[in-house]
């Protein structure tokens, strides 16, 4: 997400609002600007630790309840980095009883090229919503979820995705640690041209 950095921190809203006013890091005498970070100093009176807190990872009242969740993260997010996530899913898994016991109620994907929730070069429009009441219907957890990439990124689209809306190419995204590799035939603007693979040791 480097390329898209200087968007997201540079401009006003993020860059100089965001730390001043939910960062704290703006005295009451100054104001503050993003040339003003002190690398050394800032971040431990940084107000950030306090808004995005370490989460709890013992879900099990939550699994226990008959809770699923499915969380999903762009792997091209600058605004929340795809790090968090997967340290916190990690987390859960360690804390569940491994991966098996977590996947059964919790499952990551981590979509390739998306922005923050929207956008982006990869696969970005997926109906998670559909995703998610399946399993809850059926009790059959998702294995992938197809996402679609659309020439306009506008978000006032609905689900399933119509004729008229311009989609680029289409993608499988597969649960936290599974990624789509392409099989080396077919058309590689489709999802079915694509398997799970797990990631390298």
């Amino acid at each position: 997400s480097e390329l898209s950095w200087n968007d997201e921190f540079g401009g006003d809203i993020w860059g100089v609002q965001f730390f001043r006013d939910s960062g704290l890091l703006s005295p009451p005498t100054k104001q503050w600007t993003a040339a003003d970070f002190d690398f050394d100093r800032d971040y431990k009176r940084s107000g950030v630790a306090v808004l995005f807190p370490d989460t709890n990872p013992d879900l099990r009242k939550f699994k226990a309840a008959g809770g699923k969740l499915l969380g999903y993260q762009g792997g091209n997010d600058a605004a929340e980095y795809p790090g968090a996530i997967v340290d916190y899913y990690e987390t859960v898994e360690r804390t569940m009883g491994g991966r098996t016991a977590t996947q059964d109620f919790y499952r990551l994907f981590i979509v390739p090229g998306m922005d923050h929730c929207w956008g982006g070069d990869g696969a970005f429009a997926i109906d998670y919503l559909s995703y998610l009441d399946n399993w809850v219907e059926t009790g059959r957890p998702p294995d992938v979820m197809i996402g679609a990439h659309l020439s306009d990124s506008k978000e006032d689209v609905s689900f399933p995705l119509d004729s008229s809306v311009p989609v680029t190419f289409t993608r499988p995204v597969y649960p936290f640690p599974l990624h789509a590799k392409y099989k080396g035939t077919g058309d590689p603007n489709s999802a079915m041209s694509f398997v799970p693979v797990a990631p390298a040791r």
